[in-house]
């Protein structure tokens, strides 16, 4: 694919990873092929896109990938393990693949997100945990490769952190996202 694309359109310098994929309900009432896709598209697609886009980018020292995961990803949110798994998966990949490319012009970067509005969100609501899970992630900040940038509800920003020069607009989202554990409000308060 990533070939394809470079072929009609030249090369990749900026590869987004924002597909996801959630089944909401209890793990026992899954089929394997459930939890097969879930983890396919929330997590090995976008290591073979990385995979895919990193041969060029190596070669002209020069790109960045940037994995958009869940704060869910961080948590026990039950009836929604697949996809907590998977995003937690995604989150260790891009944390390894930071190191990995480290030095080569190359930058992975990791956006964590809450609560999004989506239709996806919309069909969790129908499980009263994860509703309220996802209610409570919507209150906090914004975080983008651990940093915490602050923001609550619609106000985002960006700012570079140690790992390179931020990518403008890449580290935002027209709803609320989330913060790693450190993120703190600027009152000091931790807004969980």
């Amino acid at each position: 694919m990533i070939t394809r694309a470079e072929v009609a359109n030249g090369p990749v310098d900026v590869l987004i990873n924002n597909a996801a994929l959630m089944v909401p309900g209890p793990l026992v009432h899954m089929t394997a092929e459930d939890v097969r896709t879930i983890v396919t598209v929330n997590t090995i697609a976008p290591l073979e896109l990385a995979r895919g886009a990193m041969k060029t980018m190596i070669e002209r020292r020069h790109g960045s990938i940037v994995n958009v995961t869940s704060l869910a990803g961080h948590l026990a949110v039950r009836n929604i393990i697949p996809y907590c798994s998977s995003k937690a998966a995604l989150t260790t990949a891009t944390e390894a693949l930071r190191r990995e490319v480290a030095g080569t012009g190359v930058h992975a970067r990791l956006v964590v997100l809450g609560y999004v509005a989506t239709d996806m969100m919309d069909e969790s609501h129908a499980e009263p945990v994860a509703k309220a899970q996802a209610i409570r992630l919507g209150r906090l900040p914004v975080a983008v490769d651990g940093e915490c940038l602050g923001g609550h509800r619609g106000e985002h920003r960006t700012r570079p952190s140690g790992h390179g020069p931020a990518a403008p607009g890449y580290a935002t989202a027209p709803s609320p996202t989330a913060a790693a554990a450190t993120c703190r409000r600027p009152d000091g308060r931790n807004p969980a």
